[in-house]
């Protein structure tokens, strides 16, 4: 009786190798949308925080945004994320520890948007 060893030959690893990028073809682009819904829920639910923050403002300044100083005025930028970061004069807020990230750039820079047509 002879003591007979298999080895692997390239066609096994070729079939292998195949059998593995079908799995990942499969596995992957699900992995994906997982991580994008998952960022897409993070950022609607910071949204919804934010907007929620933003509203409590208002209410305890008699409906002014934060960074405006009088009723119709522009929101200042700087004043707007100060406003709602920080405690005022009359110990309100803060309304937010820090302006969130958003989960698909990582960025906390925030963008004022001028509608002028209404």
């Amino acid at each position: 009786m002879k003591n007979e060893t298999k080895k692997i030959t390239k066609i096994d690893l070729a079939v292998i190798a195949v059998c593995l990028g079908v799995v990942a073809a499969i596995i992957i682009p699900k992995y994906s949308l997982a991580s994008t819904n998952a960022k897409t829920t993070e950022l609607i639910g910071t949204l919804q925080t934010i907007r929620c923050q933003i509203e409590l403002y208002k209410i305890q300044h008699n409906d002014l945004f934060p960074g405006q100083l009088y009723p119709g005025d522009n929101i200042r930028r700087r004043d707007f994320t100060q406003a709602l970061t920080t405690r005022d004069a009359e110990g309100l807020g803060p309304y937010l520890l820090k302006v969130p990230k958003n989960p698909f750039n990582a960025k906390n820079s925030i963008t004022f948007v001028n509608d002028e047509s209404t």
